[in-house]
């Protein structure tokens, strides 16, 4: 999926959408199963916060949940809202909201990376 497949910047909004880079890769070939083992129905999504330093957290304190990310969203485009999200760090599902986009704070509540892989 990485080596070969389709990447999309994910627009972010809200008041730290600054301090959040997300991007989905998505295989070439449905439903094709590729040498990394994601088949061809599944989509990946990765989220990286960035300058974290000036989000107002505790020096010490990982960026996470809703004291850093309230009312920031990742906007999903429409071919990735209809899709079973979870996080292959944590194995949490993430929920899509009404208006098809990702919460930050709740992909981002265990940990302050997230890799989810979106199933339909």
């Amino acid at each position: 999926m990485f080596a070969s497949g389709q990447y999309l910047a994910l627009t972010v909004e809200g008041p730290a959408c600054e301090h959040l880079v997300a991007f989905a890769r998505l295989p070439d070939m449905a439903p094709v199963q590729n040498v990394s083992g994601v088949s061809g129905d599944e989509a990946v999504l990765v989220v990286v916060p960035r300058l974290t330093a000036s989000l107002g957290s505790a020096p010490a304190t990982a960026p996470l949940g809703d004291a850093v990310w309230a009312d920031t969203s990742i906007v999903l485009p429409e071919q990735l809202r209809d899709r079973d999200w979870r996080c292959e760090l944590t194995r949490e599902p993430v929920a899509v909201g009404p208006d098809g986009s990702l919460a930050a704070a709740q992909v981002l509540r265990s940990l302050p990376v997230a890799l989810l892989v979106g199933r339909k």
